[in-house]
């Protein structure tokens, strides 16, 4: 789908959320591609752990999982990635279709502080046992309550992005839609909610 991206003020936005959350936050279109984020790059840990191409597609599955659920619920889910991270996506939507998702994470649990490392090195087929163990020392925990308050900011976002129109459809592109949806389907009984 077309989408038309206010890249300055979506950068802005996401730099203000990271400064008051510490968490990294991404924007993707609705086939998930990655519009925007700040930071840019993720975290240390998850940069180096990427480099191992079987973390790297459990990490895309993650994602994806986030963003089925979204779909079924229209609603923010908060889940751990299979490394035991807590993420955050949220659908961006716009008269009822998702146009895109909002995402915070890569940050751990602080009552799984502990554990997170062994849980993650028992998992093994990682390069080097040092270098994972310097990275994920690098990575911010945060507390249930902070978790949440994040994730209302996050769909607080999301409205003010649409609000703002920083993403938004062409409504051209709609009639199209609309149009071509009908031309397909004229030997149905056609109502207004279909």
């Amino acid at each position: 789908m077309l989408q038309i991206y206010d890249i300055d003020g979506l950068r802005e936005l996401m730099e203000q959320f990271y400064i008051l959350t510490g968490m990294r936050i991404v924007l993707f279109d609705e086939a998930h591609n990655e519009i925007a984020s700040y930071p840019e790059k993720g975290i240390p840990f998850c940069s180096y752990m990427r480099l191992d191409a079987d973390f790297d597609c459990k990490c895309r599955m993650s994602d994806k999982i986030s963003f089925e659920r979204c779909n079924q619920t229209n609603s923010l889910t908060i889940y751990k990635c299979h490394a035991g991270l807590i993420e955050a996506t949220a659908p961006l939507t716009d008269n009822g279709n998702i146009i895109g998702y909002i995402m915070f994470g890569q940050i751990g649990d602080i009552r799984d502080k502990n554990n997170f490392l062994d849980n993650l090195l028992k998992s093994g087929g990682y390069y080097d046992t040092e270098d994972v163990i310097r990275n994920a020392k690098k990575i911010k925990f945060k507390s249930d309550k902070q978790i949440t308050a994040a994730a209302k900011i996050l769909e607080t976002c999301t409205n003010y992005i649409l609000i703002k129109e920083m993403v938004k459809q062409p409504r051209i592109h709609l009639i199209t839609k609309i149009d071509r949806y009908i031309d397909e389907n004229l030997e149905e009984n056609l109502t207004v909610d279909s």
